[in-house]
């Protein structure tokens, strides 16, 4: 929300205090509480956005569905463990990776907006002399070596 004699650009969506303590939600804060709170997330969406800290209304927004959309793949998956048949169960489960994938989606999308959708990538070159020993960390591949230690299929 704006406050008086402040820029748009240093606005928060974060809820202001008045003068007696109390605390003011804009009008679409308020509506965005209270569907949060009609679709049983209210806890959750309050949790997420005080870790999220959302920058405007768009992100506030994504936040509450992304509160929406957990609490439904964790309802669904509740639901196809107690299933009373297999057919149930998978068609449950099914959805509940479904909806665990919106939420997945729904992250990311949400990461892209707060990052400006940019990535930074570190190159670094380490050089080990002979007898040393260097420590490589992230997504390795080993290639398959015959007996004589050429690479194989």
């Amino acid at each position: 929300m704006v406050q008086p004699n402040q820029p748009a650009s240093e606005s928060r969506i974060a809820p202001a205090t008045s003068r007696d303590g109390r605390v003011r939600l804009s009008a679409a804060a308020q509506k965005r509480t209270e569907s949060a709170a009609q679709a049983g997330v209210l806890d959750l969406a309050l949790g997420a956005a005080v870790s999220i800290q959302p920058r405007d209304a768009i992100e506030a927004m994504l936040v509450d569905q992304l509160a929406v959309g957990h609490n439904a793949a964790m309802r669904l998956s509740t639901q196809a463990s107690i299933a009373p048949n297999a057919v149930d169960m998978v068609r449950l489960a099914n959805a509940s990776a479904r909806m665990m994938e919106v939420f997945q989606q729904g992250a990311l999308a949400l990461h892209r907006l707060c990052t400006g959708g940019r990535q930074t990538v570190v190159v670094q070159h380490v050089q080990v002399a002979d007898g040393g020993q260097a420590v490589v960390a992230g997504n390795l591949e080993a290639a398959n070596r015959g007996a004589d230690g050429t690479e194989g299929e």
